[in-house]
């Protein structure tokens, strides 16, 4: 809370899906011996925030633009 005018809010926003996910697995878990839950946790978020950052999402889509385009049947 302290740096959220400092984080964009798209990195805020990763960090929280991240959250979210180990939240689910920690509920799902609940009942198995989990081990290592909290570096489970921080390595989830900071690779939501690291791929957010480098914008891993953008690039692997316009691959895919690339590779459809090249692929991509003449409809005429």
């Amino acid at each position: 809370m302290l740096f959220k005018k400092g984080i964009p809010e798209r990195v805020t926003k990763a960090a929280m899906i991240g959250l979210g996910t180990c939240t689910l697995h920690i509920g799902i878990s609940g009942s198995l011996v989990g081990e290592n839950t909290l570096i489970l946790i921080v390595s989830v978020v900071l690779g939501a925030i690291v791929g957010t950052l480098l914008n891993i999402d953008g690039a692997i889509n316009l691959l895919a633009g690339k590779v459809e385009e090249k692929f991509k049947k003449d409809t005429q």
